[in-house]
C-alpha cells in the first residue's frame, strides 16, 4: 500500500492503464506564500466570516457543506487579486482548479466547509478517484486518450 501521495499516484496510473505521470510536487515556498497572502486579503475583503450562509430547511450535513462551499465561491473569489477560482467539470477531485493570473500555474483546490478543524480527525481527509481529472487539467503533457496496452 502506498504511504506517499505521489506513490498512491503512480500506483493507480499503473493500475488505470495509463503510462505514470508525475502529477505531485512540492509547491514552492514563495508560490504558497502569494496564495495565503492573496486568500487571508480576500477572506478580509469579503467579510466572508462575517456572513450568514442561507440554508436550505432540511439539508443533510453534507448538502449544508455544499450549500457553504456555494456561498463561499459567489462571494470569495472577486476579491482574489494574484489567484482565481474556477471550476473542475466532471466527478471526483479536484472541485476546483486555483489558477494564476500572473502566469497561468493551474493548482487543483478541494473545497471543504466544516464548523471546526481538528487536525488529529482522519475522517477530514480528502479521498482521490481516479487520475483522469489531474492528467487531463493539470499535466501540460498529459494525453488522456492515449492507453497504455489499451
Amino acid at each position: 500500500m502506498p504511504t506517499h501521495l505521489s506513490d498512491y499516484y503512480r500506483e493507480l496510473q499503473e493500475r488505470e492503464g495509463y503510462d505514470v505521470l508525475e502529477l505531485i510536487a512540492a509547491w514552492n515556498n514563495s508560490t504558497v506564500q502569494e496564495i495565503s497572502t492573496d486568500f487571508r486579503t480576500a477572506v478580509e475583503l469579503s467579510q466572508i466570516v462575517q456572513q450568514v450562509v442561507p440554508v436550505r430547511a432540511g439539508s443533510t450535513n453534507q448538502s449544508i457543506g455544499n450549500q457553504v462551499a456555494d456561498f463561499f465561491t459567489m462571494q470569495f473569489p472577486r476579491h482574489l487579486n494574484a489567484y482565481e477560482l474556477r471550476a473542475c467539470a466532471g466527478a471526483g477531485y479536484p472541485d476546483k482548479v486555483l489558477a494564476c493570473r500572473r502566469d497561468g500555474q493551474l493548482f487543483p483546490l478541494e473545497l471543504k466547509a466544516t464548523s471546526g478543524w481538528n487536525a488529529a480527525d482522519s475522517n477530514r481527509r480528502v479521498l482521490t478517484s481516479s487520475s483522469r481529472k489531474l492528467r487531463e487539467v493539470f499535466h501540460r503533457t498529459a494525453h488522456p486518450s492515449r492507453r497504455r496496452g489499451v
